[in-house]
């Protein structure tokens, strides 16, 4: 299960998520974030309730890192992960293209 948490403020969509970002639930992660992010410049994602995060979660951050980029829009910040979810972002190389606090 995932709490997903989402508010825009001075053009900031601010995320919050909670439990597990896997196969089950990144898919209204991703119909959530795209439904958003035409209206942010910039997108933070609290981790601090986030336990675990799939390929399926990691792809899904990915590309709404690369319409950021495309849309001359700031780098994605994930900001508070645990940890174990730093080492998995870390591990794929994506701590080069997203910003981490």
């Amino acid at each position: 299960m995932l709490e997903i948490g989402m508010e825009i403020q001075d053009d900031v969509l601010n995320v919050s998520l909670k439990g597990k970002l896997d196969g089950m639930t990144f898919t209204e992660f991703e119909e959530q974030l795209e439904s958003k992010r035409d209206e942010a410049q910039k997108i933070v994602i609290d981790a601090t309730g986030l336990e675990y995060v799939s390929s399926a979660g990691l792809r899904v951050i990915m590309s709404t890192e690369l319409y950021m980029e495309k849309n001359n829009k700031e780098r994605i910040k994930i900001t508070n992960a645990s940890d174990d979810i730093k080492e998995i972002i870390e591990l794929c190389g994506f701590d080069q293209v997203i910003d981490m606090e």
